[in-house]
């Protein structure tokens, strides 16, 4: 029986032993309180156990100290102490430990972290510092904290502007941000500038100089942190600028990263005490993974590569959907599947606000749950804002359905502004969607529902027309037929009347005269002739018994 091993970063290459046993000595790279990876293989008889793998760590010891390097960002107040890590640890640093001597000299800090770089502070103006640091680690009480490193001393500035106040970061999108602020409160000197700076893990990115060139005692201001290889810019302000509120919009970042965000004024005593804030860009959506390639291992196995566009987007895993593997007779079960974290929503849809008809103190916002594509994940909640009571207000809602109404009641002629976004099942905030509404007090007609003054006087008018014209119809149709039963009343009339018509008959030497004066006779004889020729009731029976 043979056993083949290997530990990481001792025993790169196999090695090859008799018994189960092996030691290790005189390797440079073996160090105190440090884990290391073993693997062992068993061989017998041309065969070979499976690759068993364990963790294990050497004995922890007391640290090094760490080697204090440089004063940095010396103002009239504070100093940043800058070290270099211990090479031997002898275990895992848990925080440093810095004594400070001079006058009124704050007592021992302890960074609480493992970093390499702190802010001493408070300190008093123009007076001397020497420092101390100390490694501690996570060994046993007694040993884990080193000696006293190297000793460094600095002085502080005579007269350093205090911090630029009301200073503001916003994230705008997963590459943007904003930065706003003002004029510092105790400037201890003509201000002709500032320097914003972000950092990543204390590495300077972004270094943006202000500098107005017509202040009082200006002078140059140089770069001092950022190199050539990063983002730099300056930015020309006039004297009116450089004591108002200062709004700039840092572009070209990293998504889904923490930015240390310092921003101090310059004086002729160069840079003053700095504010510090700390912003996060937001994830954006992940692109297609490039140089994807398959390795067929086996019949049962394949590596599939493929590597990460830049920047990341945030954290990120993927969909492997692998084609169904097949042995020589038979088709093996797809492989688990993984899945990518969530991005964060997009907008809302269909965002709108508006006043119901008629009602001047009432707002009405509505909106819909984002596009399918842009959900990313499960809508649990939308937060609205806005300044309906005078201040800003916000308001969470639960997505229970895919469409939403919100009334608000308002004063009219005034400015509203609201703002809405989603949040899904995983707390990540979607993108915001922000409008500013006028609530007018006019009443606006609706084309659809409402009629215009000149529609109305239009259509009365019309309908005079035609009923002025309908009656002019009748009317002639009425005086029309009241001619002709004149003209027949007339022609009966002038029959009954002329004695002579039999003669003139005669004198034509007509026989049958009857039949002629018959179109003498009135078909509808007027009302005194009907009383005329009314018999009686004697009269008429006489009539019928003839």
């Amino acid at each position: 029986m043979s056993y083949t091993l290997t530990i990481s970063e001792l025993v790169i290459n196999p090695v090859t032993v008799n018994v189960p046993s092996y030691v290790i000595g005189n390797n440079a790279a073996l160090r105190n309180g440090h884990r290391y990876t073993l693997t062992v293989k068993a061989h017998s008889n041309s065969l070979e156990s499976a690759e068993y793998t364990e963790e294990f760590r050497t004995v922890i010891t007391r640290p090094n100290p760490p080697i204090l390097q440089s004063c940095t960002e010396i103002v009239s107040t504070s100093i940043d102490l800058v070290w270099q890590e211990p090479l031997y640890p002898n275990g895992d640093v848990q925080y440093y430990l810095i004594d400070t001597n001079g006058l009124s000299a704050p007592p021992q800090i302890n960074t609480s972290t493992s970093v390499a770089t702190y802010k001493v502070d408070p300190l008093l103006e123009a007076t001397y510092y020497c420092f101390n640091v100390r490694t501690v680690n996570d060994g046993a009480e007694n040993i884990q904290v080193s000696v006293t490193s190297n000793q460094l001393c600095c002085t502080t500035k005579a007269a350093s502007s205090s911090e630029p106040t009301s200073v503001t970061t916003n994230v705008l999108s997963s590459r943007n941000i904003s930065v706003s602020w003002n004029y510092p409160a105790n400037p201890k000197g003509d201000i002709f500038g500032y320097r914003l700076r972000l950092r990543v893990n204390d590495i300077c990115q972004v270094e943006i100089i202000f500098y107005c060139s017509e202040c009082p005692n200006a002078q140059n201001i140089p770069y001092k942190d950022c190199g050539a290889n990063k983002q730099r810019q300056t930015i020309i302000l006039n004297k009116n600028q450089i004591n108002t509120t200062i709004s700039y919009v840092v572009e070209q970042l990293l998504p889904y990263t923490k930015y240390d965000v310092w921003i101090a004024a310059h004086s002729a005593a160069n840079d003053g005490m700095r504010h510090e804030s700390e912003v996060q860009t937001i994830s954006e959506v992940p692109q297609k993974p490039l140089s994807v390639a398959a390795l067929v291992q086996s019949s049962r196995e394949i590596t599939v590569t493929w590597s990460q566009p830049i920047p990341r987007p945030g954290v990120t895993t993927y969909h492997l959907l692998p084609p169904q593997i097949k042995g020589d007779s038979e088709q093996s079960n797809m492989s688990p599947l993984v899945r990518t974290n969530q991005a964060a929503p997009g907008k809302v849809t269909s965002f709108l606000i508006r006043r119901p008809t008629n009602i001047l103190t009432t707002m009405e916002v509505s909106w819909a749950i984002p596009s399918l594509q842009e959900r990313n994940g499960i809508i649990k909640e939308y937060t609205i804002s806005h300044n309906v009571s005078g201040t800003t207000t916000v308001e969470t809602i639960a997505a229970d359905s895919e469409v939403f109404q919100k009334l608000y009641s308002i004063t009219p002629d005034r400015h509203y502004q609201v703002e809405i976004y989603a949040v899904n099942s995983i707390n990540q905030v979607g993108e915001k969607e922000r409008k500013i509404y006028y609530a007018s007090s006019k009443i606006k007609r609706e084309t659809d529902t409402e009629f215009s003054i000149g529609t109305v006087v239009g259509a009365a008018v019309g309908c005079l027309v035609l009923g002025v014209l309908v009656t002019v119809i009748l009317f002639c149709l009425i005086m029309k037929r009241r001619r002709n039963e004149t003209s027949k009343e007339s022609r009966s009339r002038h029959v009954l009347d002329d004695p002579h018509l039999g003669d003139q008959y005669e004198d034509l030497g007509m026989d049958n005269i009857s039949s002629y004066q018959e179109l003498g006779v009135k078909e509808n004889p007027n009302v005194y002739e009907q009383i005329g020729r009314l018999h009686t009731a004697d009269k008429h029976y006489e009539n019928m018994l003839t």
